[in-house]
């Protein structure tokens, strides 16, 4: 047996600890053991989040690439829902979570169809007078504004945006305290793919941020269009055809619109980090445990 950095016979050991039997110098070898050997623990996130575990291998073959530097601890930001790449995409089986994500998006799919449906109707108010003209050319055909076009447009965007609000809550604990300090800060670093791990820290905030912006965009041209139903003019219909006048009406409605798109997505990223918050964002990984060896 070591002892400090002496080896002892068990007559000295016992002469110098009268007090010691067999069974003590046992129960220490089984403790020293039982510390070594390397095994994952669940924790609890926070109040009122799913608890996560997941029993990796000590050579880490059983584990994702990203995770294998933390194998020797539980850490839920590390195995939470979604992998690092699209097609390994693990969403959690938690029975609360996905209520909360289903309720959330009902609400958030009501609140887009009344706004698309106050958007649809002050337009057709707004193109009442003499002089107005519907500008959106993606809603225009040879007759003039359609009705129907607007509404498959409508609906189109419901269909687009979803998973962009889905993948925002299920992807929550994966959200950097950092950024959700910071929420508008996160937009500097430009990216395509979502799902990398160099983004996966801020691009769920980011996702629910686009989500979030398109109702108001909605609301802000159903305003536009109640102005042009009142008083025959715009500041939205104005700026567009100035823009317009200027290149092309296509590009000037994008530019205009994307604009106002992109203002409204930095402002409601405070919102969407005070929900990401909610479903349990901002977790930060312990540091490794120090392994101290006589």
């Amino acid at each position: 047996m070591r002892i400090g950095a002496r080896v002892t016979s068990s007559s000295k050991r016992y002469g110098s600890y009268p007090s010691l039997k067999n069974e003590d110098i046992d129960g220490c070898i089984a403790y020293a053991a039982e510390l070594t050997r390397e095994r994952v623990v669940p924790l609890v996130h926070r109040e009122n989040a799913p608890i996560y575990s997941q029993e990796i291998s000590s050579s880490g073959e059983d584990c994702p690439e990203f995770i294998r530097p933390w194998r020797c601890f539980a850490c839920p930001a590390f195995l939470g829902e979604i992998s690092m790449s699209l097609t390994e995409l693990k969403v959690t089986s938690d029975a609360l979570l996905t209520k909360r994500v289903l309720a959330f998006s009902l609400v958030y799919l009501a609140i887009y169809a009344i706004v698309s449906w106050a958007d649809l109707f002050t337009t057709k108010l707004a193109l009442q007078q003499p002089f107005a003209v519907e500008t959106n050319v993606f809603v225009v055909s040879e007759q003039g504004y359609s009705a129907s076009k607007a509404l498959t447009l409508s609906v189109v965007g419901a269909v687009f945006l979803l998973p962009f609000l889905v993948f925002g809550l299920v992807a929550a604990q994966r959200v950097s305290e950092r950024w959700l300090q910071q929420p508008i800060r996160s937009f500097g670093k430009w990216y395509l793919n979502p799902f990398s791990k160099q983004v996966i820290d801020r691009s769920p905030l980011h996702m629910l941020s686009i989500a979030l912006a398109f109702p108001p965009i909605k609301l802000l041209a159903a305003g536009n269009n109640w102005l042009i139903a009142q008083t025959g003019d715009g500041p939205i219909g104005w700026i567009i055809g100035r823009v317009s006048k200027a290149t092309s009406p296509a590009l000037g409605f994008g530019l205009v619109l994307g604009s106002i798109s992109i203002l409204l997505i930095f402002a409601c990223s405070p919102l969407a980090a005070l929900i990401l918050r909610r479903f349990g964002a901002g977790s930060k990984c312990p540091p490794p445990p120090a392994i101290v060896q006589d």
